[in-house]
């Protein structure tokens, strides 16, 4: 048996979460990627896999985890696949809230991101406090262009 600590990681190395996991010694990495979807509910194809030593964790799915240098007491640092579209999210953008909030909010949402960084719920909800009244700005002025480019022949009048 191997038991393996894993994390939940930002960019920046801060932990959110880990658990311990005793695997067998033929456990494979789709086995460790099941693991990780039962306990915080994030589909393989959102899981980036490292190990302690910054090394991506990359094989078929039937690869053993001691072919990928994992071993008892291995650290497994996991990290969201959306991390990067939360920075875009937070960056300042000459694109209309309204776009930024649909698009990117919802690529975040439908992967599980803001469960399982659970903590990034306050700073969205800032976000929307803060932009309220520019939000609001935004839609009519993207309604406005929206009808000039499907009905130009009335906007001309």
């Amino acid at each position: 048996m191997m038991e393996m600590c894993i994390e939940l990681q930002d960019l920046d190395g801060v932990v959110y979460r880990e658990f311990r996991f005793k695997f067998g010694m033929q456990d494979t990495l789709d086995h460790l990627n099941g693991v990780i979807e039962s306990t915080w509910n994030i589909a393989q194809k959102y899981q980036e896999l490292f190990s302690e030593d910054g090394r991506k964790l990359i094989g078929f799915g039937e690869d053993s985890l001691q072919s990928l240098g994992l071993k008892h007491r291995s650290k497994v640092i996991f990290r969201h696949a959306r991390l990067g579209t939360w920075s875009e999210y937070l960056a300042p953008s000459e694109q209309s809230l309204l776009i930024k909030q649909s698009h990117v909010q919802k690529a975040l949402e439908d992967s599980g991101f803001l469960i399982v960084y659970a903590s990034f719920w306050s700073t969205v909800e800032r976000y929307y406090q803060s932009n309220d009244e520019i939000r609001g700005q935004n839609a009519k002025c993207v309604k406005a262009k929206r009808y000039n480019i499907f009905f130009p022949e009335v906007s001309q009048r």
